[in-house]
């Protein structure tokens, strides 16, 4: 019902988006901050209007969309058989009529459809959890005031000390709308310290960046952003399949197992 939702009228909201964009280009209208001043949309009405609750999901932020005319509606939606989690970003017009999302994906593919190139993921500087020698490597984009960040981190520990193959390369990504992730993200790169990323998962003060990480972490955001990641966590297998979303144990390895061809669920069933 919500992929229903977020089709309905796409092609007339391109066309309005087009039209506006067109229309300010032509007479020199209003940019996009200033059309936010006078239309007005917050999280409490968007969420009325999308009658959120009905799918298990919530807004989580609202802002204006870079194409005069739109809001970006930030989502994230909760799967009732896994518990996994997606972030959906969607386009609303100023109407509030119009609804489209920015890239489609059905909640139970897991993000299976979805593929990224590696090799563009700024690895370097990632906190690595697990053997560093293994021979699968899984990327994450987390965000330290993320709490299903937090979640997942916590199920990923575990499976990187049961399966001593898959190693987990985290890399910091702060969400803009989590105002004190950034300052948190540079003081972790900062140490490379796994222990700093949970103490702060905890809510734990951390002290100030003791260096200068900024062109890292900018350099993260830029990275995630051209791969078309926009929330977190996002989990990017070994062969470049991205899931949106946190993820319960027995649900990766399951998805690990298909991606990858190995056989770790036969481990699962011993225990």
């Amino acid at each position: 019902m919500l992929k229903r939702i977020l089709f309905a009228f796409t092609l007339t909201l391109m066309l309005t988006a087009y039209s506006s964009l067109a229309h300010a280009l032509t007479t020199g209208a209003p940019d996009v901050a200033e059309c936010g001043a006078c239309h007005k949309l917050n999280i409490d009405e968007a969420a009325s209007l999308l009658a959120v609750e009905k799918f298990n999901a919530k807004v989580v932020s609202v802002k204006p969309a870079q194409i005069l005319g739109l809001w970006e509606v930030t989502l994230e939606q909760t799967n009732p058989q896994d518990a996994s989690v997606r972030t959906v970003t969607a386009y609303m017009d100023f109407g509030k009529k119009m609804l489209v999302e920015a890239r489609m994906t059905p909640l139970s593919s897991l993000g299976g459809n979805v593929k990224i190139d590696i090799s563009k993921i700024p690895s370097k500087d990632a906190l690595i959890l697990g053997n560093p020698k293994a021979k699968h490597k899984v990327f994450i984009f987390t965000d330290p005031d993320c709490p299903y960040c937090r979640k997942f981190h916590a199920e990923a520990v575990k499976i990187a000390k049961d399966f001593k193959d898959i190693a987990f390369y985290i890399v910091l990504f702060p969400l803009d709308i989590h105002p004190g992730a950034y300052d948190k993200a540079l003081a972790i790169n900062c140490e490379k310290s796994v222990k700093l990323l949970e103490d702060a998962f905890e809510g734990k003060t951390l002290e100030a960046a003791k260096c200068d990480s900024k062109k890292t972490i900018d350099a993260n955001l830029a990275a995630g952003k051209n791969l078309g990641i926009s929330g977190t966590p996002a989990i990017v297998f070994p062969d470049g399949t991205l899931n949106s979303g946190t993820l319960p144990y027995d649900a990766f390895i399951k998805m690990f197992d298909r991606l990858m061809k190995t056989k770790y669920s036969e481990k699962l069933e011993k225990k």
